[in-house]
């Protein structure tokens, strides 16, 4: 394990992927999200976005948008699941 990834697992701080879009979670209450092109669902209990590539959901409960910014957002609640389709 690198210093990077020890880090990462002491602030309970993940990234998701190498794609053009990038998911950074800190524990299951926030998620940042870069390279989002445009919401595609959104409710207290799921939240979907157009990423490059295909489409990225996070399931849980509370879900909102707390900040939008160009293609920059972030997602707070009770993150239970997060899935990427093609």
């Amino acid at each position: 394990m690198g210093f990077r990834e020890s880090i990462n697992g002491f602030f309970s701080l993940y990234n998701v992927g190498n794609a053009p879009y990038r998911v950074t979670a800190l524990g299951n209450t926030c998620a940042l999200i870069e390279g989002v092109k445009k919401v595609i669902d959104l409710s207290p209990q799921k939240i979907s976005f157009a990423v490059s590539g295909g489409t990225l959901t996070f399931h849980g409960e509370n879900l909102t948008l707390s900040s939008f910014i160009e293609k920059d957002v972030t997602v707070v609640g009770k993150i239970i699941k997060t899935e990427f389709t093609t």
